[in-house]
């Protein structure tokens, strides 16, 4: 081989998720993050999903076996340098991550965005279960977890509308075991503010911005994906936190987003890269 023409080998960053026909959540939209930020994009798959850009009507989810043999396999072929956890289809398959993750010696970031429903009008439920307690025996293992108001008060059966329940509602999962909530202010009260609520250090400001005028699919897949970018490039957590939301707040500014179905549009993050409107 040439030495000029040398094949560089990649590195990765893997999400565990479940499927978007869209393309615009789960672990296509992961990977279109993630090869916007440079790294190669790896795929698990908990859940197939059916739905379209109008909402959710129903999924499947992967045996928690395979999913556990998918994720060994790629796990020890690949250099993975974080991981994003999504829709996990199932309390098994929870477990089974759990044991997973417990298992890695030289565990990169791992972020969990706690989905519990569709974001559309329709509200699709994405989980089977208890919704609130399953996630506790991974939470040990996870750098950060960003869940929505609705997915906060589920977690911790608080009326979660204010930016003061949301922060009380992260203390309680602290006290379960969270390092660290990623406070997402779009569905509160007071909109257009995130917070970073970490256990033992406080609460620190990520995020103040205007509202957006329209509502684009996957917003939750593409924030923590970009999270775990930032993290995969050596930033700390509230520094990746910071710059994934200004990262999330351009794609809108600069139109980087599309209609797919006749629904909700979803974004395109490679027409921000290649400066496409």
């Amino acid at each position: 081989m040439n030495e000029n023409n040398r094949c560089v080998r990649a590195v990765s960053l893997l999400s565990i998720a479940g499927t978007d026909s869209l393309g615009g959540a789960g672990t296509a939209a992961d990977s279109a993050v993630f090869r916007s930020y440079g790294f190669a994009g790896l795929t698990v798959e908990t859940a197939l999903v059916s739905q379209d850009s109008q909402g959710v009507y129903g999924f499947v989810p992967s045996p928690d076996t395979l999913v556990v043999d998918r994720l060994t396999k790629v796990r020890a072929d690949c250099d993975i340098a974080g991981v994003k956890v999504g829709m996990t289809g199932s309390p098994e398959i929870v477990a089974a991550l759990s044991e997973s993750l417990r298992a890695w010696t030289d565990r990169p970031p791992v972020i969990l965005d706690t989905v519990r429903a569709s974001g559309g009008v329709d509200g699709g439920a994405l989980h089977q279960g208890d919704f609130d307690t399953q996630f506790d025996v991974l939470f040990p293992y996870l750098t950060l977890i960003t869940p929505n108001a609705s997915e906060l008060g589920a977690l911790t059966g608080l009326e979660v509308h204010r930016l003061t329940d949301a922060i009380e509602a992260a203390e309680r999962l602290h006290l379960r075991g969270a390092r660290a909530v990623l406070i997402k202010g779009g569905h509160l009260e007071q909109r257009g503010r995130d917070f970073l609520s970490i256990a033992g250090e406080g609460v620190h400001p990520v995020y103040r911005g205007e509202e957006w005028g329209v509502d684009i699919h996957g917003t939750g897949c593409h924030l923590s994906s970009a999270i775990v970018s930032e993290l995969a490039r050596g930033k700390g957590l509230l520094e990746a936190c910071r710059d994934a939301t200004a990262w999330l707040h351009r794609l809108v500014a600069k139109g980087a987003y599309y209609q797919v179905g006749r629904g909700r549009p979803q974004f395109d993050p490679l027409r921000l890269q290649l400066g496409f409107r």
